[in-house]
């Protein structure tokens, strides 16, 4: 229904109960996505507290025998671990950021890059998924130092295969950034 005068659009009994009882009912309830800035947030803190938690074992054990192959897995595991947590603190703030309120900073200067870069859902998941491929790299160096000597003897493909996810998955994020 239009009006014949103005050709504005008029608004029925249906259109006025919309607008006046469920839009802002529809509108409030994005903010139960607290409930997944809490959940993400709550483990990332699990993760830097196991991620301390395995330093300190790796500190306390230093002076004991321990092969610089174990030495070396058990780092990258720990970086692992800490950048995993940075990622889940990041989806943290960006669902809020997103979905229930502004983040402000004690002081605005210091408002981190990566969370002003953060307008929309796509920035968001381009920014995890970029950790994702830190952390898929980090796997890969993982397990070439597990299995150094069986990728010596033999089967050259099996290495092949990660860092070969790896690059599709960087490749796909290019190609996503750039449309964007």
């Amino acid at each position: 229904m239009t009006d014949q005068a103005s050709n504005k659009p008029t608004l029925t009994n249906s259109d006025n109960f919309i607008n006046k009882y469920v839009e802002p009912y529809f509108y409030r309830s994005m903010r139960v996505s607290i409930l997944a800035v809490i959940g993400t947030y709550i483990m990332a803190f699990i993760l830097f507290l196991k991620g301390i938690i395995k330093t300190w074992y790796l500190i306390t054990d230093f002076n004991k025998d321990i092969d610089i192959k174990h030495l070396k897995i058990e780092i990258i595991g720990i970086a692992d671990m800490f950048i995993f947590g940075l990622a889940m603190m990041i989806l943290a703030f960006g669902i809020y950021k997103l979905f229930v309120g502004k983040v402000k900073p004690v002081h605005e200067d210091k408002n981190p890059v990566w969370l002003r870069n953060i307008n929309d859902f796509g920035a968001l998941k381009i920014i995890i998924a970029k950790i994702v491929i830190l952390v898929l790299i980090l796997l890969f160096l993982e397990l070439i130092i597990e299995n150094f000597a069986r990728f010596q003897n033999g089967n050259i493909l099996n290495l092949l295969i990660i860092p070969t996810g790896v690059l599709l998955i960087a490749f796909a994020l290019k190609i996503v950034e750039k449309v964007k």
